[in-house]
């Protein structure tokens, strides 16, 4: 659910051995996984957030809000940054009443004397915990976390903002520190930098970006979030093309957010443009209607409780009936350069912010339409359109 989170902060969720993530910003703060976490049989949600001192876009600071929105994502694992220290104890008490579950913490300032910083909240228990200062001012938070009975080590950082060499000295330093530590690993936190930058590649070296990952489960087109009706459509249009659906025909659409307005938005663009729409408010009875019916193509939000869009997206492709099934996600998050390029090798279209009108948006997701019965054994991506500046 995208529409009441631009009135906060970034935010980037992992799902971690089905690895996927979203994010609001071109700056990186995907988790970096090292290899030794492929193939683990316990999923792991991990949330990375830069929380600004606790307040949003709309200049006010509200802890609750924070922990709606952190309890709502429902994670494992969470990094913070930016955290002022003494709303620590507020915040865990907050997001304990809000999911019922005990939550540990372990913070490290930004640097001695620096009243914000990194900030770890597991639901697992902390085997042991450690801290690391870098050049110019910055840490890392450290973590052993026990899931399903194997040691990860969580790492929780904030990157300088001011210049690619100082970060390039920090993730020379990270790749160092954390190193010392056994695999898994998994680095979070505010990168400020995109993943085509020295200092991501450098990471990228030793990690995977979930991210990459994410992609990599079948996203036949990102949108943003909050769209215009030309960009659904039209982005549905095309995802239907490319499956050879019959373009005469009404397509049946499936539209999954848990977000009533934004469900309705989609509902009235959709079925303005001639088409046939269904909804679902979860991931869950999404998959429900799909196998009641098949539809021509799925509209997914990837933030929802229950089962997000990953979590979709991943049983949609494991699922014979439904692999082939292509599917619009809605994102906000806006792509770098090596993003844009690892799309492009299996993409029909790769679409930048400006490069098309609003009026030809509709269209895609007509065309997306018009191929679904005869894909491949896999959702493929289709068109990238990032989320515009508010």
């Amino acid at each position: 659910m995208r529409r009441a989170l631009s009135s906060l902060l970034a935010i980037t969720l992992g799902f971690i051995a089905v690895t996927s993530w979203t994010q609001h910003s071109a700056q990186s703060q995907t988790p970096f996984i090292n290899a030794a976490l492929a193939g683990t049989s316990t999923p792991l949600r991990v949330l990375s957030w830069n929380v600004q001192f606790g307040q949003g876009t709309d200049g006010i600071t509200n802890f609750d809000r924070i922990a709606t929105w952190l309890a709502r994502m429902n994670p494992d694992i969470i990094a913070l940054c930016e955290m002022p220290p003494d709303q620590i104890p507020t915040l865990t008490n907050l997001l304990t009443q809000k999911t019922g579950r005990t939550w540990y913490s372990h913070f490290v300032p930004k640097a001695p004397g620096i009243n914000e910083g990194n900030l770890i909240l597991s639901r697992y228990s902390f085997a042991a915990v450690n801290s690391q200062y870098l050049s110019y001012q910055r840490s890392i938070a450290q973590a052993t976390i026990n899931v399903g009975g194997r040691n990860i080590n969580f790492f929780a950082t904030h990157l300088d903002h001011t210049s690619s060499a100082l970060r390039q000295t920090q993730v020379a330093e990270l790749l160092q520190w954390t190193g010392g530590f056994a695999a898994p690993r998994i680095v979070c936190g505010d990168m400020n930098a995109a993943n085509d930058t020295p200092e991501v590649l450098a990471l990228l070296a030793t990690y995977r970006d979930s991210w990459v990952d994410a992609l990599n489960l079948g996203w036949v087109s990102l949108v943003p979030k909050p769209f215009t009706a030309e960009q659904l459509t039209r982005a549905v249009s095309d995802a239907a093309s490319t499956m050879g659906t019959d373009l005469r025909r009404e397509y049946d659409v499936l539209v999954v957010d848990d977000d009533p307005d934004s469900r309705r938005v989609a509902f009235q663009f959709l079925t303005e443009a001639g088409l046939r729409v269904r909804e679902s408010s979860d991931g869950e009875s999404a998959l429900v209607e799909m196998h009641r019916r098949s539809p021509d193509v799925v509209v997914l939000d990837l933030m929802m409780p229950v089962l997000d869009g990953f979590g979709v997206l991943a049983t949609m492709r494991a699922d014979p009936v439904l692999s082939s099934v292509p599917v619009v996600v809605l994102t906000a998050k806006s792509l770098s350069e090596a993003e844009r390029q690892f799309l492009s090798r299996s993409a029909v279209r790769v679409l930048q912010k400006g490069e098309y009108r609003l009026a030809d948006v509709a269209a895609l997701v007509l065309r997306a339409a018009s191929g679904a019965r005869i894909a491949p054994p896999s959702p493929r991506v289709t068109e990238v359109v990032p989320m515009e500046s508010t």
